[in-house]
């Protein structure tokens, strides 16, 4: 098991993923701007009935969140049928390509994430990217309705989505 560690000012987001490279998944946001998650699933797949959307805390930790949330699926003998989502409210750049070289939508290679740097909590409350003129509109909490408007459009037999994560 991997040990945790906090690098850059506490932050655990890294572009790309280090420890489920092969989960990442861009969701498409408007303009040349895209969410990067991980997936349990890949689009399309046709067993996913539930889906569990786990949103990671301060330190950005959605690998960890991520793989935490698989385990307790497959504990439950819910895999086959659930699709953990680990949205990322990254603190830095990464372009689209950065993130996941092998995606599977339309994504330009180019695009890129919004972030929030600028304040360790300021996603936690719904607020405006940094840079937000690059990242006309987008909120925290629009991102997230971005995940779950994508989870119900590329998984067809999908009947019911959760929405989990931490306590702050």
């Amino acid at each position: 098991q991997q040990q945790r560690q906090l690098q850059d000012w506490g932050s655990l987001f890294w572009c790309p993923p280090q420890i489920y490279p092969g989960q990442a998944q861009t969701v498409p946001l408007t303009g040349n701007t895209y969410v990067p998650v991980l997936t349990s699933h890949h689009p399309g797949s046709g067993a996913v009935e539930s889906a569990i959307v786990t949103v990671h805390g301060a330190t950005r930790e959605a690998e960890y969140y991520f793989g935490d949330m698989v385990t307790v699926t497959k504990r439950q003998k819910k895999d086959q049928h659930t699709l953990v989502v680990a949205p990322v409210f990254g603190d830095k750049a990464c372009s689209a390509h950065a993130w996941s070289p092998w995606r599977t939508n339309a994504v330009p290679t180019d695009a890129q994430a919004p972030y929030w740097a600028t304040s360790l909590r300021k996603w936690m409350y719904g607020g405006p990217a940094d840079l937000a003129e690059q990242h006309v509109g987008f909120s925290s909490f629009d991102v997230l309705d971005s995940v779950i408007d994508w989870i119900q459009l590329n998984y067809p037999r999908l009947q019911s989505v959760v929405v989990t994560g931490f306590s702050a």
